[in-house]
């Protein structure tokens, strides 16, 4: 029959492999504060588990000292691997979003925190230029204005650009110093960055995919 301590193990082994399962999830989505703080209870609980064997089953009592002091030694190292997977991650997410372009075509790479991959959203040339023609000729320089309020964008022969081109097109002028962002829903064009030689040159200067 299993004894209290086997017991008290079999229930350090279970909170170990949930700890575990909460720094997966904090890791994923980008909750770095939290996995700073679980990692090195799961280092401790972990080390506290690995610390037993038969001999120290049969003897409790002298055991449980060893016990805690292996538990606890990690917990400097704990605190600077911790540190290390922040460090890490947060490197990972500031190399996103990235553009790139394929032929004719602007391309926005990111990284989706719940699948833990890279996605693309791409859009055409046309109605890039045609999205930063329109900012430019619409607006002053420095001028607040929503995108809820500019939408839909017309394209060269009229035709309706899908949202999601439109903020696709937006997040690259940000990202080359065309527009910024005003608070929270506003944003204004930056100089004469959209207009169309800067915004050739922008494009000229994308890497291309690979």
């Amino acid at each position: 029959m299993m004894n209290d301590l086997e017991r008290a193990i079999g229930i350090i082994h279970g909170a170990e492999a949930q700890l575990k399962e909460m720094m997966e999830r904090a890791l994923s989505d980008q909750r770095y504060r939290d996995l700073a703080v679980v990692a090195p209870l799961a280092e401790a609980v972990g080390a506290l588990g690995k610390a037993h064997s038969q001999k120290e089953i049969s003897d409790p009592a002298g055991a449980m000292p060893e016990m805690l002091g292996v538990a606890m030694a990690p917990a400097a190292e704990s605190h600077a691997a911790a540190s290390s997977v922040l460090a890490k991650a947060r490197a990972r997410a500031d190399d996103y979003p990235q553009f790139k372009r394929d032929g004719e075509k602007l391309v926005k790479v990111g990284w989706s925190k719940k699948d833990r991959r890279e996605y693309e959203h791409r859009a055409p040339r046309a109605a890039v230029f045609a999205i930063a023609k329109s900012l430019c000729s619409s607006k002053k320089p420095r001028e607040v204005f929503s995108m809820e309020d500019m939408l839909p964008f017309k394209g060269d022969g009229s035709e309706e650009i899908p949202s999601y081109q439109a903020y696709l097109a937006l997040a690259w002028f940000r990202n080359i110093g065309a527009v910024e962002q005003r608070g929270k829903d506003g944003y204004a064009v930056i100089g004469d960055q959209l207009q169309s030689a800067n915004v050739t040159k922008a494009w000229a200067n994308l890497a291309p995919m690979n």
